[in-house]
C-alpha cells in the first residue's frame, strides 16, 4: 500500500514538473523568426485542400513549432477576438476558404489602417490547415498566430531610411550654401578706394 502511494506521489511530482517547465517555458518570437515560406493564401488552402497530410507534415510541428510563413492575399474580413487581438482573414473573392490571421496585442496597432479589400502580407505562425467539417457543413480557416503586417514593417523602414535621407540632404544643402557664401565672401575682389 506505501508502494502505491509513493509511485502515486511521484506520478504527480513529475506531472507537476512537466506543467510548469511547459507553463514557463519561454515563448519563441515569430516576428524575429526567418519565414520558412512566402506564398499567397490560395496557394496555402490548396495544399491543405489537395493533401492534408502531406501539408501538416510540411508546415505543422507537434511541439509545438510550427513553420513562419508570410503569406499574401486579400482582406475579406476584420474583427476583435475576445482578448481584444485584431483577426484578419485572407481569402479571395468567392472562396469558401481562407486564412485566418490573430495578431498579438502588440501587433493590433499595425492593423488600424487595413481595411477589407486590402492585398497584404501578414507574417505568422501556422498552428492549423484548413479543412471541411462535413458532419456540421462547416469550412474552418487555416490559421495563423502571433501575426504582424509584413508591408508596414517594410514601408516603415522605407519611410525613416527617406526621413534620414531627406534631413542629410537638407544639413549637406545648407552646409554648401554656408561654404558657398564664406567662400563668395573669401574669394570677392577687395577694392580700395582711398578717400582724398
Amino acid at each position: 500500500m506505501k508502494r502505491i502511494g509513493l509511485v502515486i506521489l511521484a506520478g504527480v511530482v513529475i506531472a507537476g514538473l512537466i506543467g510548469a517547465y511547459l507553463f514557463f517555458k519561454p515563448h519563441r518570437d515569430v516576428q524575429a523568426t526567418k519565414a520558412f515560406a512566402e506564398l499567397k493564401a490560395s496557394e496555402l488552402v490548396s495544399e491543405f485542400t489537395t493533401d492534408a497530410g502531406k501539408a501538416n507534415e510540411k508546415y505543422l510541428a507537434s511541439d509545438g513549432n510550427s513553420k513562419v510563413l508570410i503569406v499574401e492575399g486579400r482582406v475579406s474580413k476584420i474583427s476583435d477576438n475576445q482578448n481584444g487581438e485584431k483577426v484578419i482573414v485572407l481569402k479571395d473573392e468567392g472562396a469558401k476558404i481562407g486564412v485566418s490571421a490573430t495578431f498579438t496585442k502588440a501587433t493590433t496597432a499595425n492593423t488600424q489602417s487595413i481595411k477589407v479589400g486590402d492585398i497584404v502580407k501578414i507574417k505568422g505562425a501556422i498552428t492549423a490547415g484548413n479543412r471541411y467539417d462535413a458532419d456540421l457543413d462547416l469550412y474552418e480557416h487555416a490559421i495563423l498566430v502571433q501575426c504582424d503586417i509584413v508591408i508596414y514593417k517594410l514601408m516603415k523602414k522605407i519611410i525613416q531610411k527617406n526621413i534620414l535621407t531627406i534631413t542629410g540632404a537638407v544639413v549637406g544643402a545648407i552646409a554648401v550654401s554656408s561654404i558657398g557664401n564664406l567662400l563668395a565672401a573669401a574669394t570677392a575682389p577687395v577694392i580700395y578706394n582711398p578717400t582724398p
